[in-house]
């Protein structure tokens, strides 16, 4: 994502910009969760090339939650058993349960 902004910033918006009201609030690690810790299931690649692992780690502190790290990429990840099954039965859990306002 680093090249991503990088080509943003070229194109006329200053890095301060990207902490803008406006940007922030499309930022997940720029913004507080606002769903219970509970409900948060966060999953990541260690070989992800989209998502930085530092990027990950600034939302999971930012956040309050753990990371699961599973040696996948960014699209290998979401075709992978493991990670899939695990991730529909958190979503099963979490849907036994009584909503919780935060």
């Amino acid at each position: 994502m680093e090249l991503l902004r990088d080509a943003v910033v070229a194109g006329g918006l200053s890095r301060g910009d990207f902490e803008d009201d406006v940007v922030a609030a499309m930022t997940p690690s720029l913004r507080d969760n606002r769903v219970a810790r509970a409900r948060v299931l966060m999953v990541a690649g260690i070989w992800d090339q989209v998502i930085a692992p530092r990027s990950i780690n600034r939302i999971a502190r930012r956040w309050h939650v753990d990371v699961r790290w599973v040696p996948h990429g960014h699209i290998s990840l979401m075709a992978s058993r493991a990670p899939v099954r695990d991730t529909a039965a958190f979503f099963a859990a979490s849907l036994r349960h009584p909503r919780v306002n935060v």
